[in-house]
């Protein structure tokens, strides 16, 4: 017979537990939260695309609007004077006498320049020849103090003298100042605390002075073969002379410490040139009889620079130079000094001549002097004791036009016949008997940059057009339709290059059959079809048509150049009535800006806000849903750990159990 408690046996229930892969479920589960929030992430991405790509158009107007619409630059094409461009050319024997131009608005035809009697100049005085010794030229900067000038002339410089702190002392004065003895600075003998000073005695021998800051000892220092020897030394000295006598040895003058020269000082009271008293250091490491060679000498820590003066006057203006200055720095300070007149001095070492020169040809002559002028190579006249400017003249030439011959005279070297700018450079005149060959200039039209202009004008607008084209009309084949945003899990594994090439995939058709845009590009293509009031003319009739939709040119601007030149020779005015108008008429150009202005400052704008709110949209509604994901997996979280815990306490119950019915079996 069975024992029925037997029923009741339990199984062991060794770790008790679900079983289950709650990692992986609450992983899975997350995945499809994740695919929704990444679903909303592309789109989101597509709306930046859209407002980025949308932006670059604006800027891209906006760029071709400061440039070409605006009378402003050399590329506003709002200025008129740029259709009617003229030129002038200079042809002849003698044509680089004069330097021409022409100015918007030029009368056209021929001037024929006879003579050129002068230039205009001021009043002035110019080196008579060469003036340096090679006649090669100085260089602005040498110094005044080491010119070689022509034929041996120098400048007579006066005493040498420094200039410190507002002292100023001659050489002479340095040389003749009673010194002090010449001391060294202190230096430590050995790794002690004694400290040396060695003054210049006579006969060779130096005095030293070690002070152990205790006691102060004293000895005579002499060298042999180099190497020191102290003698002398105070009682209780012995020692450290003995010491320093190891360290110390002396070569070509100079005595070193170890390796290290020791500097020398001696000091002098000087008198300055302005009878003030100044001290004068002098510093040297080669020490000899109560001197020092190969020193410097200071003022203040300031290494004494010796110069010399010459003086000279230019229109009663007292001037020092300075031996020190270069060329370059002397002439900025006479000028600099002459700032109150209207005079500068100059030099071209290309003709290698100084020149002092009035900027006024109706400025009276002027006077100058010094002897440095003389080494300059100006020229005194006969018996004169000062140098003696020659007058200002005025430009004089000689033209015909239209058959009339004239003289005429100005005060600058250009001058203005009827739009021709005609700058003289050099005189033009007969010589004895034989007549001077004449410059003729001839003033044309000129249509090559007016041509180029527009040329630049229309690649930069069909640029515009056919990007807008491009973006309304493009869309994605049918194997590019599943190329979208990438997430950064996603690019994590593609390299650089399938980013960028996947991307440019995905932007495609972002702005397909976009309003705006294309509203833009119909209402400028239509404005090269109308009629400006002002000439009752149409661009086309200029050469400006604009392409079939069939041909793939669209809306862009087509150029017949011929037609255009034509146009532009015949009447520049008329063309440019169309293009710029006036201001009762406004021209093609103008209309264009009202159309570029109005998408670039309302609609664009309008588009650009609508954008933003709906990236702003997509942002809250993707972070709302970021929230629910993360909610929803600590929810998950804390189900599944929660049945386990109620598993592993079921486990303790039966374990428990179990060993209830063991014991009554054994009863």
């Amino acid at each position: 017979m069975v024992n029925p408690l037997t029923r009741l046996q339990p199984t062991r229930m060794m770790g008790l537990s679900s079983g289950m892969d709650t990692e992986f479920i609450i992983q899975q589960t997350m995945r499809m939260h994740q695919m929704r929030i990444d679903s909303q992430f592309r789109s989101r991405k597509n709306l930046l695309w859209r407002q980025e790509i949308q932006t670059s158009v604006r800027d891209q107007i906006s760029s071709f609007r400061n440039t070409f619409l605006t009378n402003m630059g050399a590329t506003g094409m709002l200025n008129r004077n740029m259709y009617s461009a003229v030129s002038a050319t200079a042809t002849g024997k003698n044509a680089g006498a004069v330097s021409v131009r022409a100015i918007g608005g030029a009368t056209l035809g021929t001037i024929r320049i006879e003579e050129i009697a002068s230039l205009a100049r001021g009043a002035h005085m110019t080196s008579k020849d060469r003036v340096s010794g090679n006649g090669q030229g100085f260089s602005m900067s040498a110094k005044l103090d080491s010119l070689k000038f022509a034929d041996d002339r120098e400048i007579n410089w006066g005493p040498q003298k420094a200039t410190v702190g507002g002292v100023t002392v001659t050489q002479a004065a340095v040389n003749s100042a009673t010194w002090s003895n010449a001391t060294s600075s202190t230096f430590k003998i050995g790794d002690t605390d004694a400290e040396v000073k060695i003054k210049i005695l006579s006969g060779g021998e130096f005095e030293v002075t070690i002070d152990d800051g205790t006691n102060t000892f004293t000895g005579t220092l002499s060298f042999v073969d180099g190497q020191a020897k102290i003698d002398d030394v105070s009682p209780g000295g012995e020692a450290l002379a003995d010491a320093l006598s190891e360290q110390l040895t002396q070569q070509d003058g100079v005595i070193r410490n170890n390796n290290s020269a020791l500097e020398f000082t001696r000091t002098a009271s000087i008198k300055g040139t302005d009878d003030e008293d100044v001290e004068v250091v002098q510093h040297g490491n080669s020490a000899t009889v109560n001197n020092i060679t190969n020193g410097d000498f200071r003022i203040d820590g300031t290494r004494l620079s010796y110069y010399r003066e010459s003086q000279i006057n230019i229109a009663e203006n007292d001037i020092i130079i300075r031996s020190d200055m270069t060329i370059t720095s002397m002439l900025n300070h006479i000028n600099s000094q002459l700032s109150g007149t209207d005079l500068k001095m100059n030099y071209d070492n290309r003709t290698d001549r100084f020149s002092i020169e009035s900027s006024s040809i109706t400025a009276p002559a002027f006077e100058a002097g010094g002897q440095a002028l003389e080494a300059f190579g100006f020229v005194k006249g006969t018996g004169e004791t000062t140098y003696t400017s020659t007058a200002g003249t005025q430009a004089e030439m000689t033209v015909v036009i239209n058959g009339i011959r004239d003289t005429i005279r100005s005060d600058t070297n250009t001058f203005n016949i009827g739009g021709a700018m005609i700058t003289v450079n050099n005189t033009m005149v007969s010589e004895g008997s034989e007549p001077v060959e004449p410059i003729t200039v001839s003033v044309v039209r000129d249509v090559t940059d007016a041509v180029d202009r527009i040329k630049s004008f229309i690649s930069a607008y069909n640029s515009i057009i056919q990007r807008i084209e491009s973006l309304t009309r493009e869309r994605k084949s049918p194997h590019e339709v599943s190329y979208g945003p990438l997430t950064d899990e996603e690019k994590a594994s593609m390299t650089d290059r399938q980013i960028e090439e996947w991307e440019a995939i995905a932007k495609k058709g972002l702005l397909r059959n976009d309003q705006g845009l294309q509203n833009l590009a119909r209402n400028l293509r239509n404005e090269l079809f109308e009629q400006v009031k002002a000439v009752g003319m149409t661009p086309q009739q200029i050469g400006l048509s604009t392409g079939r939709f069939d041909s793939g040119l669209g809306g862009q601007i087509v150029l017949d150049e011929d037609k255009l030149r034509a146009a532009l020779e015949d009447d520049p005015e008329k063309v440019a009535d169309i293009f710029a108008g006036t201001d009762e008429n406004r021209g093609l150009l103008w209309r264009m800006n009202d159309l570029m202005g109005d998408f670039v400052t309302r609609s664009q704008p309008r588009t650009l806000r609508n954008l933003e709110d709906s990236i702003r949209r997509a942002s809250e509604q993707m972070n709302k849903m970021q929230e629910r994901m993360y909610a929803e997996e600590d929810r998950l979280y804390k189900m599944f750990a929660a049945m386990e815990t109620a598993l592993s306490r079921m486990q303790s119950q039966g374990d428990w159990f179990n060993s209830m019915l063991g014991g009554l079996q054994q009863k």
